[in-house]
């Protein structure tokens, strides 16, 4: 894993919805040179290439599985609603959570 150097994380942000402009996109500009962001994943592929163009990503996409398995990805932001974080975060990655993974405790195992 990148960034245990000067060498930014190199992360990949699963989610193109509000929440990732409007909070985890703005706190991420607040951390110039600890994160850069190579992909966006999305249901919405459309959505996901505006905000990869917004966040510098040179990759935009719609396959997860493709996303998490990239080389030059460190970390995973998972940025979805709370009912499709559980099954992300089951994933082998390193994973940032924006907001709790399940609407309960039970959930989250």
């Amino acid at each position: 894993m990148q960034g245990n150097d000067d060498t930014p994380v190199r992360l990949a942000i699963i989610g193109a919805g509000g929440a990732v402009s409007a909070i985890h996109g703005p706190a991420l500009q607040q951390l110039p040179g600890l994160f850069t962001v190579t992909a966006i994943c999305s249901r919405n592929l459309d959505r996901a290439q505006s905000v990869a163009a917004i966040a510098g990503a040179p990759i935009a996409s719609t396959d997860v599985d493709a996303v998490l398995a990239r080389d030059d990805v460190d970390a995973v932001l998972i940025a979805v609603p709370i009912h499709l974080s559980a099954q992300l975060i089951r994933r082998p990655s390193t994973v940032l959570v924006g907001s709790r993974p399940t609407p309960t405790a039970p959930g989250a195992l």
